[in-house]
């Protein structure tokens, strides 16, 4: 594995990120709390899964310990993705 390879799955990351935000961004509230009966319970509780896998990856590649992140402000969209945005640096 190269770095060049690294960079690139990295931005591939980050790229997915944004196109998923970008599309849960244009459901209505109920659709984003309904209920799913999925492993994550709602469109917004799997985006927060999200968050939180690449938190603690961020944390691990920068040598951190990796505790649970505090979750309880994601409860909209554009807070995920302003969270999520600190990763990308």
């Amino acid at each position: 594995m190269t770095p060049e390879y690294i960079r690139t799955a990295i931005d591939y990351n980050y790229w997915a990120r944004d196109r998923m935000l970008a599309s849960v961004a244009q459901l209505s509230a109920d659709q984003l709390t309904r209920p799913m009966g999925s492993s994550f319970s709602s469109v917004l509780d799997t985006a927060t899964h999200i968050y939180m896998a690449e938190w603690i990856w961020y944390h691990r590649w920068r040598g951190e310990p990796p505790a649970r992140p505090d979750l309880s402000a994601l409860t909209t969209v554009d807070a995920v993705r302003t969270r999520s945005e600190e990763h990308t640096s």
